[in-house]
């Protein structure tokens, strides 16, 4: 048994993205600061010379509101794939145990069940 026999595909590609994750979290960590700086930008304002004060624009203002929805919008879509990232993390790190305790339980000399290494018994199977 080479230790990837009984886990699907999907599985395996869950394992082997792990190695991934910190590029694509450091990425879109980037995406989001930007996507946040857009979003907090100011919205259009006036100006003042000699005194005189000339509003902005509706069209100004407009272009400006839509600039802070669409970067929110985005901002949550990033938000979304960092959580996805991380439950798929999650769930490929709890894979890898499974695998790795189940090879520690075929193997000569592995611990029992519930027992781990210098005598301290913990029990997995109910938590």
């Amino acid at each position: 048994m080479d230790g990837l026999d009984g886990l699907t595909d999907d599985q395996i590609q869950q394992l082997l993205a792990l190695g991934e994750a910190p590029e694509k979290n450091q990425l879109l960590a980037a995406q989001l600061k930007q996507a946040m700086a857009l979003k907090n930008q100011p919205l259009a304002q006036g100006s003042g010379y000699g005194g005189v004060y000339t509003a902005p624009t509706p069209i100004g203002m407009l272009g400006s509101m839509v600039g802070k929805y669409g970067a929110g919008k985005q901002a949550d879509a990033i938000t979304g794939q960092m959580q996805d990232l991380m439950h798929g993390q999650t769930s490929a790190r709890a894979q890898y145990f499974k695998l790795l305790m189940n090879q520690l339980r075929q193997g000569n000399g592995a611990p029992p069940a519930g027992q781990m290494m210098g005598g301290t018994t913990t029990n997995f199977e109910g938590q």
